[in-house]
């Protein structure tokens, strides 16, 4: 079972301990210190508690977090697994639980999503929520999906 519950700032912290792998390493967060000097939404009090949510399995450990963006025309959630989570179906369980959340909130506001290009992993668990490509186009040098939640 996992639980939602509000982005503190301890738990924030924890999130950038959290190292992935390979092309999957351009998702690792600077240190704290780091972040806070390049003014990260994640370390302001009040952002982190507009934005973030924390995900919890039923040990209490973190093993998830979403960001969602309120745009006036649409909503961006962003989604981290923990490393020795992924691919375990914990995103999809996630993702679900966002959009409901969405849902609630912002009523039939369309959701969208950013993926690279090369995350099949991450494609294929945006498309078993209900995702679908609207389109591909480049950020700096990586190649990014645009999806939204039909």
């Amino acid at each position: 079972m996992i639980r939602r519950e509000q982005m503190s700032k301890n738990l924030a912290k924890e999130i950038t301990s959290w190292k992935y792998e390979d092309e999957c390493s351009i998702y690792n967060l600077p240190s704290w210190e780091q972040m806070k000097i390049n003014n990260y939404a994640l370390c302001d009090d009040s952002l982190r508690k507009e934005l973030y949510n924390a995900y919890l399995n039923s040990n209490g450990e973190l093993i998830g977090f979403t960001r969602i963006d309120n745009f006036p025309t649409d909503i961006v959630v962003g989604i981290g697994v923990k490393p020795n989570k992924c691919g375990k179906g914990i995103g999809e369980e996630i993702l679900k639980m966002a959009i409901d959340m969405c849902k609630m909130k912002y009523g039939d506001k369309p959701i969208k999503l950013q993926v690279a290009s090369w995350n099949q992993r991450a494609i294929n668990c945006y498309r078993n929520v209900g995702f679908t490509t609207i389109t591909t186009y480049m950020d700096e040098d990586l190649e990014l999906i645009e999806m939204e939640y039909l």
